[in-house]
């Protein structure tokens, strides 16, 4: 009951269950499984919100921190993983994934921009190894036509590094009627026209 002595909540059993309604069910079934907001959880945590509505909130101990969830193996003893937000108490600056360290493998800022091996992307997408192996491997099941183009958004210049349709050949250029310009020092220096 509420201090103006009107019912609010309850807690009984129900078909080996204990429900807790107040007004939303929370069960705890006879599985070891735990519902909010349905009455038929099918995992531990089973969660279900209202259409369009936020399921889970986790939230930052205090201004400029971070909210977490972490994780672990069975035993709780390795931490496999993390994610977590960074912000301060008015703003979020990057979401982060972290795998096997406690480094970010992978940043999204608020900004928009996807940092991988680095936390402080300065690029729709940019990346970062430390040593000098391979960084970005694209493949595919077409074995003869994998590509990495770039194009003005209108899709109608393009620039590419594809394998040749034959598949026994590299091929750097344009795919459109345009020429391929070679710069040095953000000077032209060489053209190949698009004949």
């Amino acid at each position: 009951y509420d201090a103006a002595g009107a019912e609010s909540g309850q807690v009984y059993p129900s078909g080996g269950d204990l429900r807790i309604y107040s007004p939303n069910d929370v069960i705890f079934n006879n599985g070891g499984n735990v519902g909010i907001g349905n009455t038929n959880p099918s995992r531990p945590l089973d969660i279900t919100a209202d259409s369009g509505a936020v399921a889970l909130k986790i939230r930052a101990r205090s201004a400029n921190d971070f909210a977490y969830m972490s994780f672990y193996n069975h035993q709780n003893t390795v931490l496999w993983s993390e994610i977590f937000a960074k912000g301060t108490s008015s703003a979020t600056t990057s979401l982060n994934f972290v795998v096997g360290s406690t480094t970010p493998q992978l940043t999204v800022t608020s900004g928009g921009n996807v940092g991988i091996g680095t936390n402080s992307p300065s690029a729709k997408l940019n990346t970062y190894n430390a040593t000098t192996s391979t960084q970005i491997i694209i493949s595919g099941g077409d074995a003869t036509n994998q590509r990495l183009e770039v194009t003005d958004g209108t899709v109608t210049n393009r620039f590419g590094i594809f394998g040749r349709t034959t598949g026994d050949a590299g091929v750097i250029g344009t795919q459109t009627n345009h020429p391929l310009i070679f710069n040095t020092n953000d000077s032209e220096k060489m053209r190949i026209s698009s004949g």
